[in-house]
């Protein structure tokens, strides 16, 4: 991203966080910001293919005019059963064209947007209702996919869920139209993150639904300890898609090759549900497989006859974690690896049913390591998860197949403020590191270390009635959390300049709400 852009960047994510519409009831903050830079993406898309490919027939005998955007490589199925699909093409019709709802939101012949035309602002939400409506009756699988403070026209708007506020809209759109299509998709992927740390508030106060955001840094931590390059990637309860899109940008990272990998996934809430698949489609993915499953997969599972290579998933709170460990297992596919997210108290829990699936695990050679994390690495969540990763290819990698490499990695982190930590780069960097130096000991030999890793052999574990906990191991007393001084200093060092953005915030609301009023404009 170009610097014009990237001061671009800044400015939009200036002006929508500086925004106070926020529905208490959405899945996530400002779902019609993320709409709209999403119809940005698509129209971008549209307009650079359009320039390139040559006029289709239909055009060039005076037809209805159409702009096509085709999405990224998709991925392919190793089966085979997808790969001969033509790729998705979405068309753009001229009417939802992004100068046609935004006259003036185009770049200038200087780099610069050009000022949004006078009165620009008038009527603008049901331009874009009308929009997106002619996108989706061409492209099916567009239907649904916006938010839907951003379908319904200002008349029809409910009030629990607000649309974007008119005065609004115009610098939005100037923003946003000198952007192409993988800026708006960086644009897309960083609104996202900063939203994502606006919903911790809430997500303590026990109003969002089921589905918290998983952190982009356990994302990446998951994506660099599975490694997907390749096959069928899976995340049963997607939310938003973090875990599938950090798989994403891990094979992008690597220069590996985005169409050998296929992705799967479901998700019960209808707004998670669009965002994960606007998630994916920034980034070149093919969404079709993101299913919406409102009773979810324990219950109805859409993908039951496929096996999967990966799978990477953070159930709901208060289900049963053991039902989710017997679902991935069933779902993996022969030398599959799987990832769970589950609350601490799993690693050792007390009921025999529960007990005698951990010996099962171990004595079946399928449990490959498991990872304490901190506490409040989650928004709003203060007990420690933590992650249990499984192999079926464990049993052929001969000494490595009679231990579990046990992690705690409590200790890491940084606090962003009094309700959340988060990983550094280091930090992702020395837990994957010591996995792949425990599976694969020939290329870097394998060390415990003190109070962070060690290799138990499953004589250990059996003498240990089977718990799972990393800290019994390693020695480290079971209530040792981050209590020391220096991360409580930071903790409130980190939420007392929170709370003086919030404060500045709150004053430049004020005084422009006091400007509007002296010039007799209210409203």
């Amino acid at each position: 991203m170009g610097q014009w852009n990237r001061e671009v960047l800044e400015k939009i994510k200036k002006l929508c966080l500086d925004r106070d519409t926020e529905d208490p009831k959405a899945f996530y903050p400002c779902q019609d910001i993320l709409g709209l830079v999403f119809l940005r993406f698509i129209c971008a898309a549209a307009e650079f293919n359009s320039k390139d490919a040559p006029v289709p027939p239909a055009q060039a005998a005076g037809g209805d005019g159409r702009r096509e955007f085709q999405a990224g490589e998709r991925g392919s199925d190793p089966e085979n059963e997808r790969r001969d699909r033509d790729p998705e093409v979405f068309i753009v019709p001229d009417s939802a064209a992004w100068d046609r709802i935004f006259p003036g939101g185009k770049k200038n012949g200087e780099g610069g947007p050009e000022p949004a035309a006078k009165g620009a602002d008038q009527n603008l939400i049901p331009v874009i209702a009308r929009a997106i409506r002619a996108i989706e009756r061409e492209n099916p699988a567009l239907r649904d996919l916006f938010p839907r403070v951003l379908t319904r026209t200002a008349g029809r708007r409910s009030s629990e869920s607000p649309g974007p506020d008119a005065p609004f809209l115009p610098e939005l759109g100037c923003l946003l139209g000198g952007l192409s299509a993988p800026e708006a998709g960086q644009v897309f992927t960083e609104l996202m993150a900063e939203f994502e740390t606006r919903a911790a508030p809430l997500l303590v106060r026990g109003v969002r639904p089921r589905t918290a955001p998983v952190p982009r840094g356990i994302a990446n931590l998951l994506a660099l300890m599975l490694e997907p390059y390749r096959g069928r990637f899976y995340d049963p309860c997607c939310g938003a898609a973090n875990l599938p899109a950090g798989a994403a940008d891990f094979v992008s990272s690597r220069r590996g090759k985005l169409q050998e990998l296929s992705f799967y996934a479901q998700e019960r809430e209808a707004e998670a549900w669009r965002l994960a698949r606007m998630n994916l489609l920034v980034r070149g993915i093919d969404a079709s497989e993101i299913r919406l499953n409102a009773d979810g997969p324990l219950q109805k599972d859409p993908h039951r006859d496929i096996k999967f290579d990966f799978i990477a998933a953070c159930p709901p709170p208060g289900e049963d974690s053991y039902l989710w460990i017997r679902y991935t297992l069933d779902r993996l596919s022969a030398g599959g690896l799987g990832a769970l997210i589950l609350p601490r108290s799993s690693l050792a829990s007390p009921r025999a049913g529960d007990r005698e699936i951990r010996r099962s695990l171990v004595e079946g050679r399928l449990l490959d390591c498991v990872v304490n994390l901190p506490a409040r690495i989650f928004s709003g969540h203060s007990p420690s998860p933590c992650i249990w990763f499984f192999s079926r290819a464990k049993i052929s990698r001969g000494r490595r197949g009679d231990e579990v490499l046990f992690i705690d990695a409590r200790n890491l982190g940084r606090p962003v403020n009094r309700r959340q930590r988060e990983f550094s780069a280091e930090d992702i960097n020395r837990i994957a590191r010591t996995y792949h130096n425990w599976r694969f000991p020939k290329t870097v030999p394998y060390r415990d270390l003190r109070s962070f890793a060690l290799s138990a052999h499953i004589a250990q574990i059996r003498a240990a009635a089977y718990s799972l906990n990393p800290a019994f191991y390693l020695g480290i007393p079971e209530e040792e959390e981050e209590t020391n001084r220096g991360a409580q200093f930071e903790a409130l060092r980190a939420e007392f300049e929170a709370l003086v953005r919030e404060e500045s915030r709150l004053s430049r609301q004020t005084a422009e709400a006091l400007r509007k009023i002296r010039g007799g404009d209210l409203g």
